[in-house]
This record gives C-alpha cells, sequence and structure tokens, in this order.
C-alpha cells in the first residue's frame, strides 16, 4: 500500500511539473509575438500620418518635396545639438551613388563605422539597407525628411521612423517641440557631391573603419 502511495505522490509531482512547462512555454511564446508585433509597427510607422502628428506639434515644419532629387538629400546628417556637449555623435553619410556608411564618436572612441550598405528613397522615406542583418544594426532604417527655418535660414533633417519618431511625439507633447526634435534627429551639416562622394568615402573606409581609442 506505500509502495503504491509513494508511486501515485511521484506521478502527481511528474503531472504538476509538466503543466508547469507548458505554462511557462505559452507564456515565452506570447512574449515573443508581442515582442515581434511591437517592431513590426515601428517598422511600418506611416511617413504621412507621422509628418502630420509633428506638423500639430510644431507647425512651421515642411517636408522635403517627394520628387527630389539625389542633390538635395546626399549629404552628412548629425545627430548633435550645435552647441551642447554630448557623450556620443552619431552621423550618416549618404552618397551619390547610393550607398551610406554610418558612424559613431564617443567621448572614449574617435569615430568608426558601425555599418554601411546601400539607401534609396520611396514615397518620401529614405529607407537605408544595410549589407549586415537588419538586427545587428542599432538604429533607424527608415527616415523622414524634414525641413526648419531658424533665425532666417532654412535647415534639413532627417527623423527615424522606426522608434525616434515616437520619442520625439511622446516628449514634445510635455515640453519644447523644438528643441526635442533637435534632440531625436539627425542634422544635415554637409552637402557631398558627386566631386567630393569619392574623397569623403575613401577616409572614412580608411580611417574609420575599427574602433580605435583616444590617444
Amino acid at each position: 500500500m506505500a509502495r503504491w502511495t509513494t508511486s501515485l505522490c511521484g506521478l502527481k509531482l511528474w503531472v504538476m511539473k509538466m503543466v508547469l512547462r507548458i505554462i511557462v512555454g505559452v507564456l515565452m511564446l506570447a512574449f515573443l509575438c508581442l515582442s515581434s508585433s511591437g517592431t513590426q509597427t515601428h517598422q511600418k510607422a506611416d511617413a504621412d500620418t507621422v509628418f502630420a502628428e509633428i506638423k500639430s506639434l510644431q507647425p512651421t515644419i515642411r517636408r522635403v518635396p517627394l520628387q527630389s532629387d539625389d542633390v538635395v538629400l546626399t549629404g552628412r546628417y548629425q545627430d548633435r545639438i550645435e552647441g551642447s556637449p554630448s557623450m556620443s555623435e552619431e552621423d550618416i553619410y549618404l552618397f551619390p551613388d547610393h550607398s551610406y556608411i554610418y558612424t559613431l564618436m564617443t567621448d572614449v572612441a574617435p569615430q568608426f563605422i558601425t555599418d554601411q550598405g546601400g539607401w534609396q528613397y520611396v514615397n518620401g522615406v529614405i529607407e537605408l539597407k544595410p549589407n549586415t542583418s537588419n538586427d545587428k544594426v542599432g538604429h533607424n532604417l527608415r527616415f523622414i525628411i524634414l525641413l526648419f527655418d531658424r533665425s532666417g535660414k532654412t535647415y534639413q533633417m532627417i527623423l527615424g521612423l522606426d522608434g525616434d519618431q515616437e520619442q520625439f511625439i511622446n516628449e514634445a507633447k510635455r515640453t519644447n517641440p523644438q528643441l526635442i526634435l533637435d534632440k531625436s534627429s539627425y542634422k544635415k551639416t554637409e552637402e557631398i557631391n558627386e566631386e567630393m562622394s569619392k574623397g569623403k568615402k575613401e577616409y572614412l573606409l580608411e580611417c574609420c573603419s575599427k574602433p580605435r581609442s583616444h590617444s
């Protein structure tokens, strides 16, 4: 009798363990599905909808015409705010041959390339196509191009559509929209035409291919 009781208890424990494993598995699967759904939402942010939200918060902002040529779009875009100290700086170089180079500079490392690939302009959106897997790229890959006027001068910027736009919209509702737009976007600070493109790209590939330390 004792032997049967022991066997029955062991069976109950085994059943309980199996039930717990199934519950944990279902919860993990649900979490992964939710995470994947959130990622897809970022990737499918509609440029027209995003611009309408930005315009409601910053009425003076404008969009680059949808039929803009490469001369308007190419250049160096930096995420730093002019005159403000920063521990890091991210740059996007869009070249006339539709290649791009993305660089990072920190307080402990000079400028180095994090990824590179090709870019295209589709329906008012700049899309980056990295040579590596998208999962290994830690930044936005889709950008809306914006124009704004300040002190009688027109500035051009790009705002990411894979998460950066949400940061701007959420924070701009609570504080100064122009300040948050400066913080969330990449400002065009340098033109890159056909003549200078080759030299600029060769310099970046030669000097910035690998992370280094400040000497």
